[in-house]
């Protein structure tokens, strides 16, 4: 019986500039726009993967350092994504839309709380009460439930806005042909539609808004407005199954004037 020597050679020792790239000098790139990029990070950066599905990037493939700091500006300079911001007429229509939803939060919630006393000094039900005071319960309960989808689509709106600024940034760093990254590296202006009101929304998608605005511009647009009618119905109702006839009379008119804001701002939608 023979014994059958096997001479195993192991692998060539594979050599990782890691050890050339720290001890490298620390020499520094630096653009037009103040962005230092030290010469041993970019060495480094191709090397170092970890997975992730973001951005359409492959399973074992992150962008590196490199991959976003070498060219992509004018003359092949370096951008500094670091101090990215969005161009002034989009912070306008963020810093709009904010304030505005920021309002109608808080009316909301307001209401909603005012709204839940009066549920509480409702009477109790009674199968044989008149039939306005289950009117009046109606709409009083169809206000609450309007106004705090109100508040709650407004919180939501206000969050996808807040990410604007950092969406932006991950499309200007990952897509070249994104309009975030032309405006930011002058190779484009903003189309002169976008800056119309009409396509306001169209702008904010364009620079990475992330929720279906549409539907939530509708809903915040019509919740608050239908609610506060409900809830000045059922004060209405309320004033006349409860308080005198010649209290009910006068608030009625007043009632009617309140609700004006709201029939002209429909009509001058409607017209625009």
């Amino acid at each position: 019986m023979s014994t059958e020597t096997k001479q195993t050679t192991s692998p060539p020792p594979v050599t990782i500039e890691i050890e050339e790239a720290l001890t490298a000098p620390a020499v520094s790139t630096a653009s037009s726009s103040g962005n230092l990029v030290p010469l041993a990070a970019r060495k480094l950066a191709p090397r170092f993967r970890k997975d992730t599905t973001r951005s359409g990037l492959g399973i074992n493939e992150e962008p590196s350092i490199g991959s976003f700091l070498q060219g992509g500006g004018p003359d092949g300079q370096e951008i500094d994504f670091a101090n990215y911001s969005l161009p002034p007429v989009v912070q306008n229509a963020k810093k709009g839309w904010e304030s505005s939803l920021n309002a109608v939060a808080i009316v909301t919630t307001l209401i909603v709380g005012a709204e839940c006393e009066l549920i509480g000094n409702l009477p109790a039900y009674d199968p044989n009460e008149p039939k306005s005071v289950l009117s009046a319960r109606l709409f009083c309960y169809v206000g609450v439930f309007l106004n705090l989808g109100g508040t709650l689509a407004s919180v939501m709106m206000i969050d996808a806005l807040s990410d604007l600024t950092t969406r932006a940034r991950e499309m200007c760093m990952t897509d070249s042909n994104s309009l975030p990254h032309r405006v930011y590296t002058g190779q484009a202006a903003i189309p002169s539609r976008l800056l119309f009101s009409i396509n306001e929304r169209e702008l904010l998608y364009s620079f990475g808004l992330e929720i279906p605005w549409g539907f939530m511009n509708f809903y915040w647009a019509w919740s608050f407005p239908v609610g506060s009618v409900c809830i000045i119905i059922h004060l209405l109702i309320y004033c006349w199954a409860f308080d005198s006839k010649i209290l009910s009379g006068v608030l009625t008119p007043v009632a009617a004037f309140a609700v004006l804001p709201l029939v002209a701002g429909f009509i001058q939608t409607r017209r625009g």
